[in-house]
């Protein structure tokens, strides 16, 4: 135990020597702004309205349903603002959880507390007598057994550069909770089948007394309680990320090896056949016995399915939902625009190339296109590699089980995300392998541990293969945690890689225009239409960038071919209505915004949006109407009330502006949200000087400059600063 404990303080150390350095990185623009910097719902905190928001909406406005990881992130929000340091250190407190939990686990399947407590001893079969404590099938070398072993597969967990992705980002949350939930649900599984057998020994004994009988009652108890608590981690692990969803089969896959559940009760009887004399009458007399003890181990392994039938149907429901999220959100491709046969093979050449990645992790990315299809080459040298090793693996099962458990680890947890289902269009992603890359390091270090067991100085030579491979696994990860520091470098490192990414110069694209380097974000929207000339998203951003450089005239053709590319998006409506406005020509410009007002769905965040979009568009009053209608469907909605509170209050055409409303909506807003957002506070400042309010406005512009301080939108203390001082003047801003 004690030895457990260094090994636990090694590896907390050497996530902290390797990660801490993410407390200095920003948010980047792909996946944070749906998950926490756009996101008003989460960025309000925890609060009841944003639990049932949480809990009762299929998906947010880019994800899936996952309760729970929006809950963390709204905590983050409550405990750090908008600060990006509290969200990336508290990834790594959780990914250091995950090595650790991982550590214990394992120790608890392989070593003397767990393993050879259950192996051989569960449950017989109906009819047939416990066995005996049988030979695990894991031998220990003569290295000390099996901590080592499992240190360096929680340290290579730790540590390997691939996955950097699920740490540095904090997107990837969903990724730390579902794996935390998930390995916590095999520990109580295992101490459920650990109880179990305790409650087989008394079972076994004479009931001479009654102190038997409550012991074996005891652990009757605890063996169901450690099943629901399992079944219950395995539900809000669900409930973080539904990639869980193959849980249940790594679960049979540990009754196999180490646990020996699925042979247990047989094995005696086993042994007695075998122990016969070939004869022809002992072959009679065998027939039998055999043909029981097949019966008992088919009755074992129906059994052990049986008791993990909640989780299937928990997965089952699980993926329904989250297909049906896809499905809403219309991420889903369809099998005319991706057959299956291309799904599957991309599916085998995905396999062959993560294994590649955990053996030689060179040239990582963020995002790896789908090519549509493979070439024929890399498809078969793929399925040769994938086919070869699953052969091996079934061929060794009953020598070295802990080959087929650990392949098998690896294919069927990735199989949620290896795109038989296709959402997006990426290949694969290097977060997709945090979990299942468990099953490679396992089956890899017991191997490893076997073949150089035999060897003279074994102990030395194990050593030193694994400090090369952790040492150099927290250098690479170090290396690539360069990349993370902001969307730039990481963009621009997926450009590198795949030069030919249009998905990955549009979102380049998009970082640089965030950071107003406009001509290095034109660039990149024009190299993707050209590699994608069907990409509406690349001739929006392109005609975008040319509006905001003054250039309308140069952007209406391109925002005319992104409509005709996709008719049905709003957003190159918008953007061609407001281009067509500031070249004067009104009357175009206004059929673009009718056109617009078609394709809004009507729902308070469709009348919502818009709004927006006729207010940008100078349509005012068809903007009110809008907002009115909104808020007439939803009447406790802040971004509304915000929003008209902002247009009557500083709208450039003065028949429009109303005071008195104005404080009503964003009053309104500011008890909805608790005082807790500093645009919001801001915008009641606003409405209060229209009104002519000058004491309040004052006082409550300095309330949304400690706000703003408070939640790290320090962004905003330039224009508070300007508001401050016109309110001060007894003016109305702008």
């Amino acid at each position: 135990m004690r030895r457990d404990w260094q090994f636990m303080v090694l590896l907390a150390a050497a996530v902290i020597a390797v990660f801490w350095r993410v407390g200095r990185h920003e948010f980047v623009n792909y996946d944070d702004p749906a998950y926490v910097t756009h996101n008003p719902t989460v960025q309000e905190g925890l609060t009841w309205s944003g639990v049932k928001w949480a809990f009762g909406e299929l998906h947010g406005e880019a994800t899936y349903w996952h309760p729970v990881t929006w809950l963390s992130h709204m905590l983050d929000c409550q405990l750090y603002g908008l600060r990006p340091a509290g969200p990336h250190l508290t990834n790594v407190a959780l990914h250091l959880l995950n090595v650790l939990v991982l550590f214990v686990v394992l120790r608890r399947l392989t070593g003397d507390g767990g393993r050879e407590a259950v192996a051989g001893r569960e449950e017989p079969a109906a009819g047939v007598r416990p066995a005996k404590l049988q030979a695990s099938r894991l031998t220990a070398p003569a290295s000390g057994g099996t901590a080592w072993k499992c240190f360096l597969v929680a340290g290579l967990f730790a540590l390997h550069p691939l996955q950097v992705d699920t740490v540095a980002w904090v997107a990837e949350r969903k990724n730390l909770l579902s794996t935390f939930f998930g390995l916590m649900s095999v520990w109580a599984y295992v101490r459920s089948a650990e109880c179990g057998v305790r409650s087989v020994e008394c079972s076994s004994q004479p009931a001479a007394h009654g102190k038997l009988h409550a012991t074996r009652n005891t652990h009757h108890a605890s063996r169901v309680t450690f099943y629901l608590l399992s079944f219950l981690l395995f539900a809000l692990g669900l409930m973080s990320k539904p990639m869980l969803v193959p849980l249940p089969f790594v679960l049979l896959l540990l009754d196999y090896w180490p646990l020996s559940r699925l042979a247990s009760g047989v094995s005696s009887l086993e042994s007695q056949v075998s122990s016969l004399k070939p004869t022809e009458s002992a072959a009679r007399d065998t027939q039998p016995a055999t043909r029981s003890a097949q019966h008992a181990r088919k009755s074992q392994i129906l059994s052990r399915i049986w008791e993990k039938l909640p989780f299937f149907v928990l997965s089952a429901l699980s993926s329904l939902i989250t297909i049906w999220g896809h499905e809403s959100l219309g991420t889903l491709v369809s099998a005319e625009a991706l057959p299956i046969s291309n799904r599957i093979a991309n599916a085998v050449v995905a396999y062959a190339i993560y294994l590649r990645k955990v053996l030689w992790p060179a040239d990582l990315s963020v995002f790896y296109l789908h090519p549509g299809r493979w070439p024929a080459g890399v498809l078969i040298g793929s399925s040769v590699v994938v086919l070869g090793l699953t052969g091996l693996a079934v061929w060794q099962a009953r020598r070295r089980p802990f080959l087929l458990v650990g392949w098998l680890w690896f294919v069927g947890m990735l199989v949620p995300t290896i795109g038989l289902v296709q959402a997006y269009v990426q290949a694969m992603a290097d977060r997709f392998i945090y979990m299942p890359i468990v099953g490679l390091f396992l089956l890899a270090v017991w191997t490893v541990a076997e073949r150089t067991s035999a060897l003279a100085n074994h102990r030395a030579v194990q050593s030193g293969l694994a400090a090369l491979a952790l040492g150099g696994c927290a250098v690479m990860s170090t290396l690539q945690l360069r990349y993370w520091r902001d969307s730039i470098s990481l963009l621009q490192r997926a450009v590198r890689v795949e030069s030919n990414n249009p998905v990955a110069r549009v979102m380049l694209g998009n970082a640089y225009f965030e950071q107003g380097k406009l001509e290095a974000a034109l660039a990149q929207y024009q190299a993707a239409a050209r590699m994608r000339p069907d990409d509406a998203e690349a001739w929006d951003h392109a005609g975008m960038v040319l509006a905001r450089q003054g250039n309308p005239a140069e952007a209406i053709p391109l925002l005319r071919k992104a409509v005709e590319l996709a008719p049905g998006w709003p957003e190159p409506l918008r953007r061609l209505g407001l281009a067509l406005l500031r070249e004067r020509r009104t009357k175009e410009s206004r059929a673009a915004y009718q056109q617009l007002a078609r394709l809004m769905p009507k729902t308070p965040e469709g009348y919502r949006d818009l709004a927006d979009m006729l207010n940008e568009g100078q349509q005012y009053a068809e903007a009110v109407s809008y907002y009115h209608e909104a808020l007439r469907l939803q009447p406790d909605f802040p971004p509304v009330l915000n929003n008209l509170a902002l247009l009557r209050a500083t709208c450039a055409q003065p028949e429009f502006r109303d005071g008195a409303e104005a404080v009503r909506c964003a009053e309104e807003a500011c008890r909805l949200t608790q005082r807790r957002d500093a645009n919001l506070v801001g915008t009641l400042a606003v409405a209060y000087a229209r009104a002519g309010r000058f004491d309040e406005a004052v006082k409550t512009a300095e309330e949304a400059q400690a706000v703003a301080k408070a939640s790290g939108a320090d962004y905003l203390l330039p224009i508070q600063a300007e508001m401050l001082a016109k309110f001060r003047a007894g003016k109305a801003y702008p």
